[in-house]
């Protein structure tokens, strides 16, 4: 039994050398070609070096075990949790052959306006899946048992934080790039998992979203409050940041959304998720786009009364926090931008049918378009719309890298 034990533990360390310098090699290619992989390299790096380095210990560990079975039962669950890291992040990285650029481009926007600087990057990959969610890299360790079996492994991502974003194939094609702004609920969880608000007034309860989501299934009131306040925080973080167009979006694409965003039998029921942002939208000068989305909504079947939870003092707080740290994009900010472009409101629609370019932040670009039913039915012009967003994303770079230095030189 003992031979075969050093034959199990030698088969493992195998595997994770020749693994991780596949995958550190394969990592690296893709990086050649989509620089904006980088964090997820370093991710990469970071698991590999953490799962070679540490593996002696942890098969020590095992050999605490006097019972010859439990101590091979043991390597076989450690074996379980490498194959299933490094299978992860590879399939992760195959998946970034069907998502483009322009996706990254769009999040990275958005970032930048919640205050994504070069210190203090948010680290993420966007990959493909049945629903439109985010987790955490360590919640996905948490969730295979790692921080007990794997314990430095778990430990390396306690102040080190990387985010999975999901998004479905069908909504990341350019010739669905109207409803991108769905994919700024998934951000806005991101900015408040780093920010850390919404969990400073749950502190009682689990950090870990799958366990949270276990008592909320469990009719646990206090969980199912936390998750509706998590909801209501990020739409008000999308809204605030990209203006009406994703209220539009959420509201014209519910009937999909409710079958790909994550399932939960905790959200908040979407006619109070929906007046609520249409209050917000008032709030910051858009009280017509309010009102025509207002009737939207009313067409809408609603789902079924679910229990009544207490938000709002919370959720309250929260946004009020989230209001006084982050940039608005309100009526005012709207307005400066077309003033760059005279009476670009009236001739946009003729503008963009004809191909032309608009270099225009993407909030302004998703505002002008507002309930713009020819757009939206045209799959030709939204990758035209998404072609726009390349071009600001790009020009932006560029005024950066050689905007004048103010000191002449």
């Amino acid at each position: 039994m003992q031979e075969y034990i050093n034959r199990e533990k030698i088969k493992l360390k195998n595997f994770i050398s020749n693994e991780t310098q596949k995958l550190i090699q394969e990592t690296e290619c893709y990086v050649k070609e989509k620089p904006f992989l980088k964090p997820f390299q370093e991710l990469v790096r970071k698991c590999s070096d953490c799962l070679d380095s540490s593996i002696e210990e942890v098969l020590e560990k095992a050999d605490e075990y006097e019972d010859s079975f439990q101590i091979s039962k043991t390597i076989k669950q450690i074996a379980d949790i490498v194959q299933f890291i490094i299978y992860f992040l590879t399939e992760c990285l195959l998946r970034q052959d069907k998502v483009d650029r322009e996706i990254y481009h769009v999040f990275e926007w958005f970032f930048e306006q919640c205050g994504n600087k070069e210190d203090k990057k948010v680290r993420y990959i966007v990959s493909l899946g049945h629903n439109i969610a985010m987790t955490e890299f360590q919640q996905i360790l948490k969730s295979i048992s790692a921080e007990i079996i794997y314990a430095k492994l778990f430990e390396e991502f306690n102040d080190w934080k990387f985010y999975i974003i999901y998004i479905t194939p069908y909504s990341c094609l350019h010739t669905n790039s109207l409803n991108w702004v769905i994919f700024f609920h998934e951000c806005g969880h991101i900015v408040d998992d780093l920010h850390g608000k919404t969990h400073s007034f749950y502190q009682d309860l689990p950090k870990w979203w799958h366990v949270l989501e276990e008592q909320a299934n469990q009719g646990r009131l206090r969980a199912i409050e936390k998750r509706w306040v998590s909801e209501y925080t990020a739409d008000y973080i999308s809204t605030h940041i990209i203006g009406p167009s994703f209220v539009w979006r959420f509201v014209r694409e519910y009937l999909d959304l409710f079958r790909i965003f994550e399932p939960s039998s905790s959200h908040p029921p979407m006619d109070k998720r929906i007046t609520f942002l249409l209050e917000e939208l008032k709030n910051i000068g858009f009280e017509e786009e309010s009102e025509k989305l207002k009737d939207l909504l009313e067409a809408l079947p609603l789902e079924a009364p679910s229990e009544e939870v207490s938000v709002e003092d919370n959720r309250d707080q929260i946004i009020e926090y989230y209001k006084s740290c982050l940039p608005v994009f309100n009526r005012e900010k709207f307005e400066v931008h077309l003033k760059k472009y005279p009476l670009l409101s009236e001739k946009f629609k003729e503008e963009i049918k004809q191909k032309r370019p608009l270099i225009l932040p993407p909030s302004t670009l998703y505002t002008l378009i507002l309930f713009d039913e020819d757009i939206e039915s045209d799959g030709k012009m939204q990758v035209f719309f998404a072609d726009c967003i390349r071009l600001f994303i790009i020009s932006e770079k560029f005024k950066a890298v050689f905007a004048p230095n103010p000191s002449g030189r």
